[in-house]
């Protein structure tokens, strides 16, 4: 039977017990509940983003992937184990030269680290990239996903060097979420420093000659900090203006929270995606 997975995450700063659980969307109804042991979490820990990482009709084999931009690591789910460990790197930390950001008006410093985490399409040894990165970075790395799923080598300081940085995206460029569209081989990520979202063709070295901008509003897209691409091949942005909640207020009549979408063929144009 096909399952769709989604997440329900807890954030250890509020609830005692963080979790992870696992619906299937056809029937809306909770397949199983997994509970992070304790000894995973950091006291900074914090969880802002899941990827589920599983094919069609090969549920059992399912894993996800939980960035944890406080604690510096990402947690790894085996759904057919019932079971969570989590894998520490260098390149899940922050960079402490892209921790200034302005946003909306206001400047604020950040010191999250991994974010960003993106599938990318099965090679032909049977193994997929996972490409990722930190929020306060300009960076992109990759690494195999049976280095992560792999509990013991994974956690073994041999597996240090199975990470690859791609490539640097060029000032300002900090991004919390991305995406793979598999149709296109396009990355697309969010541009919180730019109000907006970018895209890079990963048939191509990444550079800032091979990255586009597909869409910049200083209005719709302050803080766009979620994205994803449908079946449809479209793709859809949340924006929230989150800076303004933490550190200012908000604006009661306007919008501020926003879904916006659009055709991928469409956006990419006369960009260097294409």
């Amino acid at each position: 039977m096909d399952t769709g997975l989604e997440d329900i995450l807890g954030n250890p700063m509020q609830h005692a017990t963080p979790s992870l659980a696992i619906f299937d969307l056809f029937s809306d109804k909770l397949i199983r509940r997994h509970y992070f042991p304790k000894s995973l979490l950091k006291e900074d820990s914090f969880f802002a983003n899941v990827i589920i990482d599983a094919d069609r009709g090969d549920c059992n084999n399912a894993f996800a992937y939980v960035p944890d931009l406080g604690g510096y690591q990402v947690i790894v789910y085996s759904f057919n184990e019932d079971k969570s460990w989590r894998v520490k790197h260098n390149f899940f930390h922050f960079d402490p030269l892209s921790g200034d950001y302005n946003i909306g008006g206001v400047n604020f410093q950040w010191t999250d680290g991994v974010f960003g985490m993106a599938v990318g399409k099965r090679l032909r040894d049977g193994t997929k990239p996972i490409y990722f990165h930190a929020f306060s970075s300009t960076k992109e790395f990759m690494v195999s996903n049976k280095i992560l799923q792999n509990e013991t080598y994974s956690q073994s300081p041999e597996s240090y060097y199975d990470y690859k940085l791609m490539g640097d995206r060029g000032p300002n460029s900090q991004s919390s979420a991305e995406f793979y569209d598999p149709e296109t081989g396009i990355i697309f990520y969010t541009q919180v420093n730019k109000d907006g979202i970018g895209c890079w063709n990963t048939a191509r070295p990444l550079t800032q000659d091979t990255q586009g901008l597909v869409d910049s509003d200083s209005d719709a897209l302050v803080f766009p900090n979620d994205l994803k691409v449908d079946t449809e091949g479209n793709l859809w942005v949340l924006s929230d203006r989150l800076p303004m909640f933490i550190f200012t207020s908000l604006d009661p009549v306007e919008y501020n929270y926003r879904i916006l979408t659009g055709p991928i063929s469409d956006i990419i144009k006369g960009t260097p995606c294409v």
